[in-house]
């Protein structure tokens, strides 16, 4: 609540309290309008530390959210570029590999706004696909690895060994994707 809410009700509480006080005495009025005044004036104090309080708590939560961009921008500046498709692994017991087929390709670009992955097809399990995305590098599940989140499926685990990207889930009953950078 603010001043603006507060200013009609005290007026209000006023006229009501001169309403009914017509048969008490004047000095009963005044005390009675003065306590009024006295709470209002209390609130008006609560409310303006909380806003105050408030606003200095959104200004840390920035400051650290400038920070966890920061850094983040920082850990995806090695992930950026254009890597070729080299094999996929896919999943648990029954586990298949995926390689391109001659004649085939498959890129993955990943710039400062996008990734996306075009080519191949869909026997060759692509997903092609451009979208905006987060590297968590301050992420609970794995503490110290990056994490790519695109759009709303689920998060995958990203390494860089050398040239070589992997895209995993984790999890060895999950898919894996290598990547290699092109020169």
């Amino acid at each position: 609540m603010n001043t603006k809410i507060l200013l009609p009700i005290l007026i209000a509480t006023c006229s009501i309290i001169a309403c009914n006080s017509a048969k008490k005495t004047q000095e009963t009025v005044v005390e009675e309008t003065e306590k009024v005044v006295e709470d209002v004036q209390e609130v008006i104090e609560k409310v303006t530390t909380t806003q105050k309080s408030d606003e200095k708590e959104v200004e840390m939560n920035n400051d650290k959210t400038d920070a966890k961009l920061e850094k983040t921008s920082i850990a995806a500046e090695q992930f950026l570029g254009e890597y070729e498709w080299a094999k996929t692994y896919c999943c648990g017991r029954l586990r298949n590999t995926y390689e391109p087929k001659p004649g085939t390709s498959r890129t993955l670009t990943i710039t400062q706004d996008k990734i996306s992955d075009t080519g191949g097809t869909s026997g060759d399990k692509a997903a092609a696909y451009s979208s905006g995305y987060v590297i968590d590098s301050e992420n609970q599940m794995f503490p110290g690895e990056h994490l790519l989140k695109v759009g709303k499926s689920p998060a995958a685990l990203l390494k860089l060994d050398g040239d070589t990207l992997l895209v995993g889930r984790g999890y060895i009953d999950l898919e894996r994707t290598g990547w290699v950078r092109k020169k």
